[in-house]
């Protein structure tokens, strides 16, 4: 229960952990001593976890990772690793619209198993690419699919930072 136990802002006897656990002390039928339990996270559509918070007799279902990191409004939590479901706050970071974009993998029903990475039909090569700043930078066309997704990689470290997706080659 302990690591890093600390309470959850606006949310009297509510409790949350760096390891993405959101833990409660109050009284209600399921817990009408008021000791310590764990909170159950539900999974949302696109598989983020939420869990439902009571003040003032109204509830509120709030994201487990914005609990975890503190986030304020507007702000965007992006999962470094990917996997939505881990809110340990060594996975998490406050991050733009832009940057959690960035950190995405590649698009289902490509040609291409690899972010960045298309097949041009009329060159009869692999087209690699990768857009920031809303600029779309051309990186070459390449006969290996993989020499392409290694270009790609190069160009989204550089522009990208830390949040670039790194296809595994």
């Amino acid at each position: 229960m302990d690591s890093n136990l600390r309470s959850i802002p606006d949310f009297p006897g509510y409790f949350v952990n760096d390891l993405g656990e959101v833990w409660s002390t109050k009284k209600s039928p399921r817990n009408p001593t008021g000791k310590f339990y764990k909170l159950k996270p539900y999974p949302v559509k696109k598989g983020h976890l939420f869990v439902c918070l009571c003040k003032n007799g109204k509830r509120y279902n709030k994201y487990v990772s914005r609990l975890v990191i503190n986030a304020k409004a507007g702000d965007f939590v992006d999962h470094e690793n990917r996997i939505k479901t881990d809110n340990e706050v060594s996975n998490l970071r406050i991050a733009t619209s832009a940057q959690n974009n960035f950190n995405t993998g590649p698009v289902n029903g490509s040609k291409s198993e690899f972010k960045g990475v298309f097949w041009a039909k009329d060159k009869d090569k692999w087209h690699a690419r990768v857009k920031a700043n809303n600029i779309q930078y051309h990186i070459g066309y390449f006969d290996d699919e993989v020499e392409a997704a290694k270009a790609y990689n190069e160009k989204a470290k550089e522009l990208h930072g830390e949040f670039a997706y790194l296809n595994p080659v």
